[in-house]
């Protein structure tokens, strides 16, 4: 235990550390951190719902008390084990359940409807018709005008999806077009 408080400094958390002692719990937590990123799953680092960014936040902070020593080494190290595996956990039963899902994760609004905006739906959502205007263009529809939205929601992930007017027509011709492209044409 004499070499880990050598090198690591006091693992309770009570003594000045040097900037070397310092700098290898950074090189361990950082190791540490993404070992528990790769084993708990990519989730967070692509969708940021309420779970997945609380899990960064306590992530983040937890694991930096462990590299300036405001508290024990390796219980912290431990407890940010713990956050990750409680990520998990909530992650698999929000999987399994719509209200388990729906309170840790949050659930879908619905901004736009048939062409028409849900009323006061962009005010409690603090969506505003720029944010609208830059998911067309974020959705390849350049400078679309905001008539041509037939649905939109803001997605639990803080995202907005878009259907467009016409588009499920389009699909389903497209469907037809296929087929009809398929078949052989007549002797």
């Amino acid at each position: 235990m004499e070499i880990v408080d050598t090198w690591l400094g006091s693992t309770g958390g009570e003594d000045v550390l040097s900037a070397g002692q310092m700098a290898l719990r950074t090189l361990i937590v950082f190791c540490f951190a993404l070992v528990l990123v790769r084993i708990g799953s990519t989730r967070f680092m692509s969708r940021n719902s309420p779970l997945d960014l609380i899990l960064a936040i306590l992530l983040g902070s937890v694991l930096s008390r462990a590299i300036t020593g405001q508290s024990p080494f390796f219980p912290t190290l431990a407890a940010s084990a713990v956050l990750v595996a409680l990520h998990s956990l909530f992650a698999l039963l929000a999987a399994g359940t719509d209200f388990f899902g729906n309170w840790v994760k949050g659930s879908s609004s619905l901004l736009i409807e048939n062409g028409e905006r849900v009323p006061g739906a962009l005010l409690r959502n603090r969506v505003g018709t720029g944010d609208l205007r830059a998911a067309l263009r974020l959705h390849g529809h350049g400078e679309g005008s905001l008539d041509d939205i037939d649905t939109a929601r803001l997605e639990r992930n803080g995202e907005i999806s878009l259907v467009m007017k016409g588009e499920s027509a389009r699909e389903s011709a497209g469907d037809d077009d296929d087929e009809v492209g398929d078949r052989e044409a007549p002797p």
